[in-house]
């Protein structure tokens, strides 16, 4: 296993030596893989939450059973605040101008190509 994780941290640091601009960046990225390497453990979180802590776990299933009947109430249609168009409707003229508008510039690239 160890021989294994040697290969592959040779490899990296091929990647490293090749990609590297300078030799601060190089030693920064060794460095910077060493450090991660060191501290996996505690970086991935799991150290750190016990497994058995029964307060946590009642948090999380109130949380998950607030935000089911929530979900739920939605895709029943139980929503009571409906809400209002935040503004009115386009008024029929400014679409008539807006028409008006594009048929004349249609009409003059028309007429100028001839």
């Amino acid at each position: 296993m160890a021989e294994v994780r040697k290969t592959e941290e040779d490899a990296l640091f091929e990647v490293v030596d090749r990609e590297a601009a300078d030799d601060v960046e190089r030693n920064a990225s060794r460095i910077l893989y060493q450090a991660l390497q060191d501290r996996k453990e505690t970086l991935g979180g799991q150290a750190q939450i016990p497994l058995d802590d029964k307060h946590l776990s009642e948090v999380i299933f109130a949380e998950a059973r607030q935000r089911s009947a929530q979900i739920t109430g939605l895709a029943n249609g139980a929503v009571s605040d409906r809400l209002d168009p935040p503004a009115r409707a386009i008024p029929v003229w400014l679409i008539i101008a807006w028409i008006v508008a594009i048929a004349l510039v249609v009409t003059a690239f028309l007429v100028l190509n001839k």
